[in-house]
């Protein structure tokens, strides 16, 4: 096998919520391959993003499929043995379909349990916010938490800023503003986090995008976490062994408005449902 994206990762995924039918953050998908695309100098075209819509729609017609999760991956394709890519001239597409599966519905209603990672994420900022094949260190970081109660990690960088979950972008709110990790280094920029952004403001909400420590959530006031599959969880416990005592919060207004707006806007159930999905790599 010589196709790059498994000799050296090189390549690019999204992981695209079905509801209805329908894919609705199907833009920002797009868009956010298409920049991954230029970052890593990988040949995208429009022509490439029409034939992968009809990809998709096909995918969907032959699994009949009414909500699930498409993934797609793109790599630069065939190139043979070394790192040069130069020689690799004709990117490779996979499009797959999964069934939705289902999580709690307390996670969304009443909040889940985070665990603080020891595994960090390395500072790159030319790879900084796109969504490249290169997970190690999410799966090492996943491996810390499963079974033991919590339902996400939270992942730091080498000088301990809080970034994002393992398969998720962090929100907190403190003094009535909306603040994410600004992502210039390291870390995905999530489609959902994406549009909380920039719908946030409609509902009068302020935003800002900067360095979080743990200090900032121990201040703040609600804390939730978000991707393009489940919508808004909130995070009501962080614990971990270097911590001297869990960290808690309650589910407040904010998360519950957020939450209301993307059942309204998507048709994903946000916590007011009986049926939520999830799957790994959604941000």
């Amino acid at each position: 096998m010589t196709d790059r994206g498994i000799a050296y990762g090189d390549g690019l995924f999204e992981t695209i919520s079905v509801v209805r039918r329908d894919m609705p953050l199907w833009r920002y998908h797009i868009e956010r391959l298409q920049t991954g695309c230029e970052t890593l100098n990988i040949p995208w075209s429009v022509a490439d993003s029409t034939n992968l819509s009809k990809e998709c729609l096909e995918v969907l017609r032959l699994n009949a499929a009414v909500d699930g999760i498409i993934k797609i991956i793109v790599t630069r394709g065939e190139g043979g043995r070394g790192y040069n890519p130069r020689h690799s001239e004709n990117p490779s597409r996979i499009v797959s379909y999964f069934k939705a599966p289902t999580v709690p519905y307390a996670n969304h209603r009443d909040g889940v349990a985070v665990k603080l990672c020891r595994t960090t994420l390395g500072r790159n900022e030319r790879l900084a916010g796109i969504k490249h094949l290169n997970r190690l260190e999410q799966v090492l970081a996943t491996g810390e938490w499963q079974g033991s109660g919590f339902s996400e990690g939270l992942m730091r960088d080498g000088r301990g800023a809080v970034i994002e979950g393992t398969k998720s972008n962090l929100f907190l709110v403190k003094e009535g503003q909306l603040i994410t990790s600004c992502l210039n280094e390291c870390g995905v920029k999530g489609v959902m986090r994406r549009y909380i952004l920039e719908h946030s403001t409609r509902l009068g909400m302020k935003n800002s995008k900067r360095a979080i420590s743990l200090d900032d959530l121990a201040l703040a006031q609600e804390v939730f976490i978000c991707n393009s599959v489940t919508g808004i969880w909130p995070v009501i416990r962080l614990s971990d062994d270097a911590l001297l005592q869990p960290m808690t919060w309650q589910k407040g207004r904010t998360t519950d408005r957020l939450q209301l707006m993307i059942q309204s806007n998507l048709g994903m159930p946000q916590g007011h449902d009986e049926v939520f999905r999830s799957d790994e790599n959604q941000q």
